[in-house]
């Protein structure tokens, strides 16, 4: 498991807060359809996307745990439709990233528990959290085979699904994923325009933000 530096943090924890304030929506919504009686190894990938929707209805981490691993498991079918491979990346990279303990933060902001004037309360949080960054950059990749695959994610997902991506193992820190040097892939804008919309800033065409430095 990898912690975000000092100055990441508190970056990081500036989006999530600042998504608070955007419609205060839950970061994932699904229709509760019951847990299924077919033992997790024999469902088949609808079944699978459903009993995922499920565990993360519940909020049961042993469940969402199952779950995901089972999805795991089941995208590498070589069998799988193109539309079956994107229902069940969304449903796996919406455990993945509830799992990585990224939810918890916003949870602390949305109830007013933690603002972010005190730094040494801010530090406090990430520590104590321990938010998984390598979990949480998973379950992004997978939301954008999702979208990639005709699924309509919602703003808090992309956004969410951004946070992932910046905070992906070959960057060193959040500030040095938000402003790449090299081109962000195409596939990813959505997530990175999202994130910085749900703040209020405005993006380059490159899908930077606009506050990021010029390049030397």
């Amino acid at each position: 498991m990898r912690l975000l530096s000092r100055s990441g943090r508190v970056a990081a924890l500036g989006a999530l807060a600042a998504l608070a304030f955007v419609g205060c929506e839950a970061i994932f919504t699904f229709s509760p359809v019951g847990f299924l009686q077919t033992p997790v190894g024999n469902m088949s990938p609808d079944q699978l996307s459903s009993f995922g929707d499920d565990a993360l209805t519940s909020g049961d981490p042993v469940a969402m745990q199952e779950a995901l691993d089972a999805i795991v498991v089941a995208l590498a079918d070589p069998n799988l439709t193109p539309e079956q491979l994107a229902e069940l990346s969304l449903a796996g990279g919406s455990l993945a990233i509830e799992l990585s303990g990224v939810g918890d933060l916003l949870d602390l902001v949305l109830s007013g528990e933690l603002g972010l004037g005190d730094f040494s309360d801010v530090e406090a949080a990430f520590d104590s959290l321990e938010i998984d960054l390598d979990l949480l950059s998973d379950g992004a990749d997978l939301l954008v085979a999702a979208d990639g695959g005709g699924e309509e994610l919602n703003s808090s997902q992309l956004a969410l699904g951004a946070i992932g991506l910046i905070v992906n193992p070959t960057n060193d820190d959040f500030e040095s994923g938000a402003c790449p040097t090299d081109p962000i892939p195409a596939d990813e804008l959505p997530f990175h325009v999202a994130l910085w919309s749900s703040i209020g800033l405005e993006t380059n065409p490159d899908g930077t933000p606009t506050t990021c430095p010029p390049p030397p």
